[in-house]
């Protein structure tokens, strides 16, 4: 059975996290479009990690319904299993490769039992997500746009002229 979503996004029946890590998330969901849950226990009890994350993910309807942007922290201690599910729309920016990037880069605090830090550095990284793609110039995240532009600036006059002059011969 999923529990109903808490009010301050993070289900930890155990304790296994502080105030910190609540502060955290609130501060970083009301500055951002994204808005991320957390999910913590103990043990998946033998569920799948990625149909559990789905369901709560999907149950808790996280993501802002301006945006559709929402990551759910799905973690199960005993486990030693965590999964970064997203909303279609934080997919795009937020891809399965770079959600493994996220998470093996704390896989030390969790092998630490330092959770805190480790979600921290997570909900973090996940936040960060959004202004990295924002920042970027179209050209940086467009390689196919940067080769056309490239093309232009080298023959597109010429183009122009090509084609012009390919119209009045056709008449």
């Amino acid at each position: 059975m999923i529990p109903d979503r808490p009010s301050n996004g993070i289900y930890d029946p155990n304790h296994y996290l502080s105030g910190a890590v609540s502060d955290k998330l609130q501060e970083l969901n009301s500055k951002s479009e994204i808005q991320i849950g957390i999910y913590i226990v103990e043990s998946l009890n033998g569920e799948s990690l990625e149909e559990l994350s789905n369901t709560i993910a999907r149950s808790w309807k996280i993501g802002y319904s301006d945006s559709n942007k929402g990551a759910l922290l799905l973690i199960a201690i005993k486990d030693r299993k965590f999964r970064i599910e997203t909303s279609n729309q934080l997919a795009i920016t937020l891809t399965d490769t770079k959600a493994k990037k996220i998470l093996d880069a704390s896989r030390d605090k969790m092998r630490a039992k330092d959770y805190d830090g480790a979600v921290i550095d997570i909900i973090q990284n996940i936040s960060d997500q959004e202004y990295k793609l924002a920042d970027a110039p179209v050209v940086e995240r467009n390689y196919l746009l940067a080769f056309f532009k490239k093309v232009w600036n080298i023959f597109g006059s010429g183009i122009i002229w090509v084609g012009i002059i390919s119209i009045v011969t056709f008449f």
